[in-house]
């Protein structure tokens, strides 16, 4: 576990309050077939700033599994706690590391993906942030290391960046306290494998009170591949957006009609977007890049309304994998 200097919140109801008691910090991972990755993400993680030894929770639900690369990575500095994971799909895994976590009473939960590497800072400035505010969720931004020579478009686009004001599991702090006391609400299973499912639970936590703050120096930097450099990596993000869009809205909405009404009008906007990024692609090629994300949305509404579903992640679907 990671001690960070100064007074932190006990596990309690929100707002958090402070108390003379160090909170107690630890790593939430998911992995999926990154065994190579997973050297430079711990050696990333054992340099933190924050002081003390830092556990992380790996939950690896891959097709090969990668207990034997994480327990070559412990150090002094690292504790690894490997769980392997049967079923498919990320929402399995982020719950089986949530569930580790808050069962070896961890007071924060740091969240980060497989293909990250975080600056040293990282940590220390997330949980600066959160007793600062008392907030329950922070986030921070994510930058990409390209793994080829990227087109113009994604470097004017700023795709594969985020600033940490989208609320997102590739760069969290989460206050155990904050997390519903039914487990079967923490990440719903209909959105393991098409993804989404962080933005879906995160909105809930603060539509139910959870305060939420930005960490600007809790910097993050994610491998992007050469494969996600093309439009159709782009298509297929949205349909990802266009599917999560519309679970929400059916848990959400009581009634089928007040669904398929959500679903129309956020499919019309994004429709307009579309043809507006469209007609300025000529001038601005990041602008088509816009329309065939938007284009891809449209085409996951409609297809989750009409009850179909494309896999984007799990190990047969490495191709399409989007950040969720």
């Amino acid at each position: 576990m990671r001690a960070a200097v100064g007074p932190g919140p006990a596990m309690s109801a929100s707002p958090p309050v402070e108390t003379a008691e160090t909170p107690r910090i630890c790593v939430c991972l998911c992995t999926c077939d990154r065994q190579d990755m997973l050297p430079a993400l711990f050696a990333a993680l054992a340099a933190q700033t924050l002081p003390g030894p830092l556990t992380v929770f790996v939950a690896d639900n891959g097709a090969e599994p990668a207990d034997a690369v994480v327990a070559g990575l412990r150090s002094e500095a690292l504790t690894p706690v490997y769980r392997r994971v049967a079923e498919p799909g990320v929402t399995p895994a982020r719950n089986a590391a949530m569930a580790l976590a808050v069962d070896a009473g961890f007071d924060y939960l740091a969240f980060l993906d497989d293909d990250e590497v975080p600056e040293p800072a990282w940590l220390e400035e997330l949980v600066k942030t959160a007793l600062a505010e008392r907030c329950d969720i922070v986030c921070g931004p994510v930058e990409p290391v390209f793994g080829g020579p990227p087109p113009a478009w994604a470097l004017a686009g700023r795709f594969f960046c985020k600033s940490g004001e989208t609320l997102c599991s590739s760069n969290l702090l989460l206050r155990a306290g904050a997390l519903p006391a039914d487990r079967r609400r923490w990440f719903y299973p209909e959105f393991g494998t098409t993804g989404g499912g962080d933005r879906e639970f995160l909105k809930r936590l603060v539509d139910g009170g959870a305060r939420t703050a930005v960490a600007p120096r809790a910097l993050v930097r994610e491998h992007v591949p050469v494969a996600r450099l093309a439009l159709g990596y782009m298509f297929r993000r949205g349909l990802r957006d266009g599917m999560t869009d519309v679970q929400i809205l059916k848990r959400r909405r009581p009634t089928l009609w007040r669904v398929w009404l959500g679903s129309a009008a956020i499919a019309a906007r994004k429709l307009g977007y579309a043809l507006n990024h469209l007609l300025w692609s000529a001038l601005c090629p990041e602008r088509l890049a816009s329309a065939v994300a938007d284009a891809g949305h449209v085409c996951g509404i409609v297809l989750r309304l009409s009850g179909r579903r494309v896999r984007l992640y799990g190990p047969a679907s490495r191709r399409g994998r989007t950040a969720g």
